[in-house]
């Protein structure tokens, strides 16, 4: 019996209704670079992070390639996480929150 979704957040399969967690890697990142910081340091490199999160940091030699560096690193950690089975649980308030 093949797979089927059911609606957001249910998949049957082989006759059974499994609960799933839908992560939408794209809204993650738009949402956590929203609370990105930035600033230039002493040799005028502009340092990017996300408070928040521990290790989303990156710099870049003007806003923009600090911001795209920035999203290249939260992808790559949530990627990362995922590929290492680590669980992203994070609950409607902290979605709004990030």
């Amino acid at each position: 019996m093949a797979t089927q979704i059911r609606e957001e957040g249910r998949i049957e399969t082989e006759g059974v209704m499994v609960k799933v967690k839908v992560l939408s890697l794209t809204h993650y990142v738009d949402e956590a670079l929203k609370q990105a910081e930035y600033y230039r340091d002493e040799h005028g490199v502009v340092i990017a992070k996300v408070p928040a999160a521990s290790g989303f940091f990156a710099q870049g030699d003007s806003f923009e390639d600090a911001r795209g560096n920035l999203r290249d690193v939260i992808e790559g950690n949530v990627l990362l996480a995922l590929q290492l089975g680590f669980e992203i649980d994070i609950s409607r308030e902290e979605w709004l929150r990030l």
